[in-house]
């Protein structure tokens, strides 16, 4: 019931979608997504059901188990025919290297370039007597 499609910059947008198609109503239901180690929630686009003039707090929520994000939506009374739909934006929480890298590389190439504007320890302040 979800898909996801790659997004500039290594985002996934992922969406997940339920209806109900029983002839029953579902009292309480609750779908768990649960992401793949190492990546995290950068945004929720869109959810259904929408919270009523009296519920109180949102029907979604992001949890830790096991070292996992997992984004969970709860919905009550679904009726045949009502949706649940979680659609959100992840990525990896990892940082790239290469910056760091870079930064690293500039410093060194500063420091050999510049070497002659620092003044050398002992030839400075001495005078002959």
């Amino acid at each position: 019931p979800g898909e996801a499609s790659e997004k500039s910059f290594g985002t996934m947008v992922v969406v997940y979608r339920f209806t109900n198609t029983a002839l029953h109503r579902i009292d309480a239901f609750e779908a768990r997504v649960v992401l793949p180690v190492g990546q995290v929630v950068t945004g929720l686009d869109d959810y259904l059901p929408r919270p009523g003039k009296d519920d109180s707090g949102e029907p979604y929520s992001l949890t830790m188990e096991l070292e996992r994000r997992c984004l969970v939506i709860k919905a009550a009374g679904l009726k045949t025919g009502d949706r649940v739909l979680l659609k959100f934006r992840m990525k990896s929480g990892r940082r790239p290297l290469w910056p760091l890298v870079l930064l690293v590389l500039l410093s060194i190439l500063y420091l050999v370039l510049c070497r002659d504007l620092v003044a050398t320890p002992g030839k400075e302040g001495k005078t002959d007597a």
